[in-house]
């Protein structure tokens, strides 16, 4: 199933490090490979913003922010674009301290099997 048999409306609640005064924000909807702005309503008393589509698809917030002085254009930013390059999983591991550990416990096991084969 991948269609509605009408509008659905959906509303997200915008996080607070994306409030800011003028900033107007959509929804870029991807179905089929195709990607789509869906524009909403945005409450900056609640800070919901609102959209309805009548599709089950990919859906990414995006905003636009004014026009300054120093920017001869309107810039769209995904909400996603402070993210770090690599993910923080948690895993403070490193894998060279294990492939260290694995070689030294190799060889050890190479050098016990010599002195074994040596003694026979």
């Amino acid at each position: 199933m991948t269609e509605t048999n009408g509008k659905v409306k959906a509303s997200i609640v915008i996080p607070e490090s994306l409030w800011k005064s003028g900033r107007t924000f959509e929804i870029i909807r991807v179905h089929d490979g195709v990607a789509t702005a869906i524009a909403g309503t945005y409450d900056e008393n609640t800070h919901v913003f609102t959209f309805e589509t009548d599709k089950f698809s990919t859906y990414a917030l995006a905003y636009k922010d004014p026009a300054s002085s120093s920017n001869s254009g309107t810039t769209l930013n995904s909400s996603n674009s402070t993210q770090s390059t690599a993910p923080k999983t948690g895993d403070s591991n490193d894998v060279r301290v294990w492939y260290l550990l694995l070689m030294a416990s190799l060889g050890g096991l190479g050098f016990w099997g010599l002195s074994k084969k040596k003694e026979n």
